[in-house]
């Protein structure tokens, strides 16, 4: 009885702690700003301006891809990069070491969500730029890894829905298929493939997970 108390005191510390670790982590990454449309149920029609972000093509299954193009796109905004206007040097492959990179390099902040995306055969992990680059991507450090591509896209309008918990990849499914049927009624048509949007961070309990479906449409 006395062993599974202490369990359970136990269990409800690394909750505390988790829950703590965060919502510390929402509130440094901050969020591209845009214009909800129009709300119909739990689905949401936004309007996104131009931004810039970074992204990388990784091969293999959604998780293992996700988790590579993580640590790839991580390491640049944490310093793995060059100053603007040097990008000669972002040639370089990355065989650099990135003690080195960090050394010389610029960090830049966290931006949520983290998205992945099906490109043909190959996953397309993307992380967004600070808005201040948006008007200015001359000024944005380059990489020093070759397999990051920096890239602005163009104002665009978005139907999303939102869910809690699993991230799994039968309820990215499950809720892309529901955001299509929801888009199909209202006379609209999707632009382009699913976007699986990431705003937690890994250690997140699932409950405190904030996934969600994005579609690029038209009408």
């Amino acid at each position: 009885m006395r062993i599974r108390k202490r369990k359970m005191i136990f269990a409800l510390a690394a909750a505390a702690v988790t829950y703590t670790m965060t919502e510390e982590a929402k509130a440094r990454a901050k969020e591209p700003k845009f214009r909800v449309l129009s709300r119909h149920g739990n689905c949401e029609i936004r309007l996104y301006p131009k931004i810039v972000v970074a992204r990388v093509r990784v091969d293999g299954y959604r998780g293992s891809a996700l988790n590579e193009g993580f640590r790839i796109l991580a390491a640049y905004i944490f310093g793995k990069n060059k100053p603007a206007g040097r990008e000669d040097e972002a040639s370089e492959t990355h065989s650099l070491s990135t003690a080195s990179a960090k050394s010389k390099g610029q960090k830049i902040d966290m931006v949520a969500p983290v998205t992945i995306e099906l490109e043909g055969r190959r996953w397309l992990i993307t992380f967004i730029m600070p808005e201040q680059f948006a008007e200015n991507i001359a000024t944005l450090p380059a990489p020093i890894d070759n397999r990051i591509e920096i890239t602005q896209i163009e104002e665009r309008k978005l139907a999303t829905i939102k869910f809690a918990g699993s991230a799994s990849e039968r309820q990215f499914t499950k809720k892309r298929d529901e955001l299509l049927k929801l888009i199909g009624g209202m006379g609209m048509s999707a632009a382009g493939q699913s976007i699986h949007a990431y705003y937690n961070p890994p250690f997140a309990l699932p409950f405190l997970k904030r996934n969600e479906v994005l579609i690029p449409i038209t009408g």
